[in-house]
């Protein structure tokens, strides 16, 4: 079973999937790496450290649900923020609560978007998510 939920207090560029394995044998059907993400910060564009999806199990739950992808940036498991914590801290953390797993995600396929100026050009172009792994190994969630 799976949902997006508190859609009024994610941003809108943002997903929170629930993921419940409510007496199945099934697997969660997904694995991490750690990686770089470019943001948009006031300072101009700046490369940061991340979580992401690295491939889906055929026949995993994450898969079957259609709402979680390959190169999604993991921002919060249960509601805790992963920016700082490392592959290992991260993967604790879902297995810990992996019967009723709540993650929140960035989608690869969403844009960063920046402000237009007045001439109705971006001031930097959208960026997307950085896909290099940057010697990260993946762990089976």
């Amino acid at each position: 079973v799976s949902a997006i939920i508190d859609v009024d207090i994610v941003p809108e560029a943002h997903r929170r999937v629930r993921l419940c394995k409510h007496g199945s044998d099934r697997p969660l059907g997904f694995y991490i790496r750690d990686g770089t993400s470019v943001r948009v910060t006031e300072r101009g564009v700046a490369k940061v450290q991340g979580i992401f999806i690295s491939r889906l199990v055929d026949g995993g739950l994450a898969e079957s649900t259609g709402l979680l992808g390959v190169n999604d940036e993991v921002l919060e498991v249960n509601g805790i923020y992963v920016q700082g914590k490392t592959l290992d801290q991260v993967t604790d953390m879902m297995v810990a609560n992996a019967h009723n797993l709540i993650i929140t995600v960035k989608p690869a396929n969403q844009r960063n978007t920046l402000q237009r100026s007045t001439s109705g050009r971006s001031a930097v172009p959208a960026v997307d998510v950085d896909t290099e792994s940057d010697g990260g190994t993946d762990s089976s969630r």
